[in-house]
């Protein structure tokens, strides 16, 4: 008989198909132990997100923009370019991970102030996509992620031809990992752009982007 793993190494194998191997008595105590901890945690960072949400919506409500949830906001809505710039600069307030990615996704039509912080919102996103790889604390590391998944899909939407020098320095850089995938999208409805042509093919031996510009022919 096998000796029983402990919390730490249980952990250790979270996410590899932990729950589904076959637990000693002991292990099953801890597995629910772990359960339940998780479940603790999501109940308090929900509830910080809902008290963030509210601050946020009572500072657009100060700038007459009526916003209850940042979540459902109308991007068809007339209120929505006066929105934007007010977004913008929450972006960068004082709060949590999951709401400043929750802030940046709900930013999904152009506007010209995105278009002004482009370089500001680039310098997140390989800020984020750096520290989604480094370090030990996972919790950190899933955050950063989330930010870097959160800003390469306002950098994309907000994509301007005058951003393409940056935009292919953050494309060539294969230190930023797999969310520069989504900033090929930029690109996408481009490529019969000679030049744009000539990029996506010095990008087709990149392990992270190859196999999506591949998939486009």
């Amino acid at each position: 008989m096998r000796k029983s793993m402990t919390k730490s190494e249980m952990l250790a194998l979270w996410g590899q198909g932990l729950s589904t191997k076959k637990l000693l008595p002991e292990e099953e105590l801890i597995l629910r132990e772990i359960y339940q901890e998780m479940e603790k945690k999501r109940k308090i960072e929900v509830e910080k997100l809902i008290k963030e949400e509210k601050i946020v919506a009572r500072k657009l409500k100060l700038n007459e923009l009526n916003v209850e949830t940042i979540t459902r906001i109308d991007e068809k809505a007339e209120y929505y370019k006066d929105l934007v710039p007010h977004l913008l600069k929450e972006l960068f307030g004082d709060y949590s991970p999951d709401m400043r990615a929750c802030i940046a996704s709900a930013i999904r039509r152009p506007h010209p102030a995105l278009s002004d912080a482009w370089p500001i919102l680039a310098g997140e996103f390989r800020r984020f996509c750096l520290q989604s790889v480094e370090g030990e604390d996972k919790e950190k590391r899933r955050e950063n992620r989330a930010l870097s998944n959160a800003f390469a899909n306002l950098l994309y939407r907000s994509f301007k031809n005058k951003h393409m020098d940056q935009l292919v320095e953050l494309l060539e850089d294969r230190k930023l990992g797999g969310d520069r995938a989504i900033l090929l999208l930029a690109l996408r409805r481009r490529r019969k752009n000679q030049a744009v042509r000539e990029i996506l093919d010095k990008l087709l031996c990149d392990n992270d982007l190859g196999p999506e510009i591949k998939s486009w022919k």
